[in-house]
């Protein structure tokens, strides 16, 4: 699952670096704050979007490939997504499509929660 989610992080944190100044982390090192602190305080702050936009596209991934699950999955552990794809080859079961549209809610308020704090930030940076 990592490999297949893999690129999505890279490519969201590698567009959100693209648009990050470094001589903010600089100037913050110059002022005294070590390497981590600078990164903690000053990049991260500026690219938390990227990664959490990261984190949604890694996290639907890896929840879409069920197929993925079965090759890899053995023994007594199993995904989320492997059990409903075998519960519904076997049988027909309301429980899944209750799974189902609780992972769909959960993945809208996902974006719902994403894209308020993203407005209150354009809303706070204006101020």
């Amino acid at each position: 699952h990592t490999l297949l989610a893999l690129p999505y992080v890279i490519i969201n944190v590698g567009a959100g670096l693209k648009s990050y100044d470094m001589t903010q982390e600089h100037a913050a090192c110059i002022l005294g704050a070590t390497r981590l602190r600078a990164f903690f305080d000053v990049t991260l702050p500026q690219i938390r979007f990227s990664i959490i936009a990261a984190a949604m596209f890694a996290f639907a991934v890896s929840l879409d490939e069920a197929v993925v699950s079965i090759f890899i999955s053995g023994g007594d552990s199993a995904t989320l997504t492997k059990r409903m794809f075998s519960s519904l080859r076997s049988e027909i079961d309301p429980v899944i499509a209750v799974v189902a549209t609780l992972m769909t809610l959960l993945s809208i308020v996902m974006l719902a929660v994403s894209l308020i704090a993203q407005r209150s930030n354009k809303r706070g940076g204006a101020a």
